[in-house]
């Protein structure tokens, strides 16, 4: 007995909403039915069938939905005979039908745990080991602990893709055509002449070497391409020198131990390419004296006092004017009175500007500074208007009498109601000229001169006298030290603003006024700061800035004492290089920029004593000082890192360089005064071309 499946049956079968689970399920169990007709299909007797007929026909077997005998879904098993062999189950060949059930849907089992991501990292592979060529690793893993990274012991497996091998380079391609040939352009101008002369160098620089001076004829200040390197043709100068640069004495005029500069004679300056000195030669009293170049034997100027000493410069020192062709300076001439001299460096003339009779008209109390293209002197005593001078004895002129004056009458009628002008306060800005003035009432205030001679005046002390001092620019006018009713404070005075005071300093302890404001350190601006001293704990003056932006006061050091006391604040790389004293330093040299942080004390010699600085000079990335590191003093190199010595005219003992004089430097030399053992104190120089990188040594 063979069994088919009716296939028309099975195509009038509708999708069912049963769960696939339900529907194996189903179709298992009519399996189990199939397999059992067939192991027993030789003695089953099926209902309604008589085993014994003589015909065979075919036994079929349907399976439909169970539809509505079973309310889970499941089978209706239909079974027949093929009566009329068509291979389909008539319903009329029907012999029965069961159904096989789906059992009911069970409840839901508890949900299980979210699974873990996996995650990959790529990581790139140097040449050389796994890959010849480099590559990467990809490296893929369960991100255990969910922190979104994959990391080294999550890795479950690692894979490697490697770069390939360079191919082989192609076959080069057929050169293209040549281009068509281009318009030719214009004759371009024909460039100037590289010129390369040599020269001697300056004997008091270098006494043996060469100079080689480089560059193009191109004549910006005269003619050019003419063969000739002139001065201003000049772009680079290279020095070659085939011994040390000079050091040592540059004067020996008072021969043997006598001194040729000593006090009250000992004014000293470069004014142009010369150094002008005031010196005394054993034969004349004290007179100015040149040297040439800065180095050359000192040659006497002319005998302003036969028979006496003229003392140049011993009030104002020496100065440049009308572009270094002038030397302007105070000097006693042959009447006796001390005024200003004017001496013309082309034509060697002296000539005396100003004179008042018999008296003085330069003093220890007068000031000399420049404003409006010339020079004003202030009078001894603050007696009359300051006088104003171009360096001609037909341009010296009381002040109201200056050509931008307009006749100078506004100027001569506030004067007229004044006892004294310019007594303490000097300062030229771009505003006009700030000076001290009394009126008729003893009263001491502050007056701006413009420079269209009118008057601005100022009230900072209503109830008396400011009598101000130590006037500084700052914005766009003057800080001063002026007396109020708090005792001497900082006061900022601007054309357009009324006086405002800035500090309120008291004494410790007692909480008493100040009286010593700016009397030794004075004050002095180094970036947003200006620093200055005062005199608060005891008899010893501190060091204290305002911050001009902020507008904050602080005291710079607990310990620092009489700040600028032996040597004078100078200005350098941002930084102002002073003398002061602690108790356990003596006085050394010290420094600041205008910070606590920034306020250093640099200790050059081991002891209360120090190493007693007395003037210094910017040089590199700090100053040339004269100071006595225990060997005598001498000149050194002092920055934030530590000292150096440069040059000790006396090795063998102390050269006492400073006592007399300045300390000058240009760009060849530093000069300053001292003894070398034999000679007294003369001028000595030392060229520091070595230090700046100005000369080359050979061999």
């Amino acid at each position: 007995m063979s069994t088919t499946r009716n296939p028309q049956s099975q195509e009038q079968q509708q999708p069912s909403d049963e769960a696939p689970e339900g529907r194996a399920a189903a179709l298992f169990q009519a399996a189990l039915l199939l397999v059992a007709l067939g192991l027993g299909a030789a003695g089953m007797v099926l209902p309604g069938v008589d085993p014994n007929a003589s015909s065979a026909s075919s036994v079929l077997i349907v399976t439909e939905d169970a539809e509505g005998d079973c309310p889970s879904g499941g089978v209706l098993l239909s079974f027949g005979e093929d009566d009329n062999e068509d291979g389909v189950l008539q319903n009329d060949e029907r012999d029965g039908s069961t159904p096989i059930c789906d059992g009911s849907r069970g409840v839901s089992g508890t949900p299980g745990l979210d699974g873990m991501d996996v995650r990959m990292v790529a990581t790139e592979l140097d040449p050389g080991g796994s890959c010849l060529q480099g590559g990467t690793a990809y490296g893929w893993g369960l991100d255990l602990d969910a922190n979104g990274d994959l990391e080294a012991e999550e890795v479950l497996d690692t894979s490697v893709v490697c770069h390939g091998v360079d191919g082989h380079s192609g076959t080069p391609g057929f050169d293209g055509q040549d281009g068509l040939n281009g318009t030719s352009g214009e004759n371009g101008t024909n460039g100037h002449s590289t010129l390369l002369v040599s020269g001697i160098p300056d004997f008091g620089v270098c006494p043996v070497g060469l100079l080689l001076h480089i560059g193009m004829d191109d004549g910006p200040d005269g003619m050019a391409d003419d063969g000739t390197l002139q001065p201003e043709e000049v772009d680079e100068t290279v020095r070659i020198c085939a011994t040390d640069l000079r050091s040592g004495p540059l004067s020996d005029l008072s021969t043997g131990a006598a001194n040729s500069v000593t006090s009250g004679c000992d004014s000293m300056a470069h004014v142009g390419e010369d150094l002008y000195v005031a010196m005394t030669d054993g034969v004349h009293g004290c007179e100015l004296h040149r040297l040439a170049g800065g180095w050359e034997q000192p040659t006497l100027v002319a005998d302003l006092n036969p028979g006496g000493d003229a003392q140049p410069g011993v009030h104002l020192g020496l100065h440049g004017a009308s572009e270094d062709g002038l030397v302007l300076f105070d000097a006693t001439g042959p009447s006796g009175q001390h005024d200003l001299w004017a001496l013309d460096r082309a034509s060697g003339n002296l000539t005396r500007l100003t004179s008042d009779g018999f008296d003085d008209t330069v003093d220890g109390g007068v000031m000399l500074l420049p404003w409006l293209d010339g020079h004003v002197l202030t009078r001894p005593g603050g007696i009359g208007l300051p006088w104003w001078t171009d360096g001609t004895y037909s341009g010296t002129m009381p002040l109201d009498q200056h050509p931008s004056f307009a006749g100078g009458e506004a100027l001569r009628q506030w004067a007229n109601g004044m006892q004294r002008v310019g007594m303490d306060l000097a300062v030229a800005t771009s505003a006009g000229l700030w000076i001290d003035a009394e009126d008729g009432g003893g009263d001491v205030e502050p007056v701006l001169l413009h420079p269209d001679g009118s008057v601005q005046a100022f009230d900072i002390r209503t109830s008396g006298p400011s009598s101000p001092t130590e006037g500084v620019e700052v914005g766009m006018g003057i800080v001063v030290v002026a007396a109020t009713p708090e005792g001497r404070q900082l006061i900022h005075l601007e054309p357009d603003q009324p006086p405002r005071q800035i500090t309120q300093l008291v004494r410790t302890g007692s909480g008493q006024p100040p009286a010593f404001v700016g009397t030794t350190f004075g004050l002095v601006t180094v970036g947003e700061h200006l620093v200055f001293d005062a005199v608060l704990d005891g008899a010893d003056a501190s060091l204290w800035r305002w911050n001009t932006t902020s507008d904050d006061v602080q005291r710079l050091s607990t310990t620092m004492m009489n700040p600028g006391g032996d040597m004078a604040p100078v200005k350098h790389n941002g930084r102002l290089w002073f003398s002061c004293v602690t108790m356990t330093n003596g006085s050394e040299p010290c420094s600041t920029d205008g910070t606590v942080n920034g306020t250093h004390v640099h200790e050059m010699a081991p002891g209360w004593t120090g190493s007693l600085p007395r003037a210094a000079v910017p040089f590199l990335d700090g100053v040339a000082l004269l100071a006595d590191d225990g060997s005598g003093t001498a000149l050194h190199r002092l920055n934030e890192h530590g000292t150096e010595l440069l040059h000790d005219p006396y090795p063998a003992g102390d050269a006492d360089a400073g006592r007399y004089g300045r300390l000058l430097v240009d760009a060849q030399r530093t000069v300053f005064v001292a003894h070398d053992g034999s000679s007294g104190h003369e001028l000595h120089g030392w060229c520091h071309g070595g230090w700046t990188d100005a000369w080359i040594f050979w061999p």
